[in-house]
């Protein structure tokens, strides 16, 4: 050890194209430094999104993150702002009490739209 400053895990982003939707998966920690690189690829996910007539979800995949802060509460909230004003349904998949904490501790279930694995966001209402 050097007796500095423990930095944060990198924060890693993956978007994947699924049937009528859109995945972006981040791994590592949401917080200051990296909530502006998940925002980046969530933005570039509803502008898609709303380009392609047969994607009506946004899915943010937050499972393999293990810490957020205020910043990446507040991002989740402009995203969801963002997705509703473009028409489109943003999901949040979250399983990790350190993630589940700050949202409810915020009272943002109310807010966002909560699943506990990707696997569940994914499903489409039918027709």
């Amino acid at each position: 050890m050097d007796g500095g400053p423990e930095e944060s895990p990198p924060l890693t982003v993956r978007c994947d194209f699924h049937a009528g939707a859109v995945v972006v998966a981040a791994s590592g920690e949401l917080d200051l430094d990296t909530v502006p690189d998940l925002e980046r690829h969530v933005v570039a996910a509803v502008e898609a999104a709303t380009a392609c007539t047969s994607t009506a979800v946004v899915v943010v995949d937050l499972t393999l993150v293990s810490y957020v802060d205020s910043s990446g509460l507040n991002m989740l909230v402009r995203c969801h702002e963002l997705a509703l004003r473009h028409g489109l349904g943003l999901r949040v998949a979250a399983s990790d009490r350190r993630v589940l904490r700050p949202i409810a501790a915020t009272s943002l279930e109310r807010v966002l739209d909560l699943y506990p694995t990707t696997a569940e966001a994914l499903v489409l209402p039918t027709a």
